[in-house]
């Protein structure tokens, strides 16, 4: 799978976050609610991948 077009998506300079939940391949994802650059971690990110992480 395309980390830049799952299922057709838009590249990322597109409108991704309007990218429904049920077409994309990954199991769940969050976008940051501010303009960020790329794979920036945010602690909102990491406070959202931590929750999901197993204990």
């Amino acid at each position: 799978m395309s980390t830049a077009e799952p299922r057709g998506a838009p590249r990322p300079s597109g409108q991704i976050g309007f990218l429904a939940p049920d077409q994309s391949d990954l199991d769940d994802y969050l976008l940051s609610s501010a303009n960020t650059t790329h794979s920036q971690v945010t602690e909102e990110l990491a406070s959202w991948l931590i929750d999901r992480l197993p204990d």
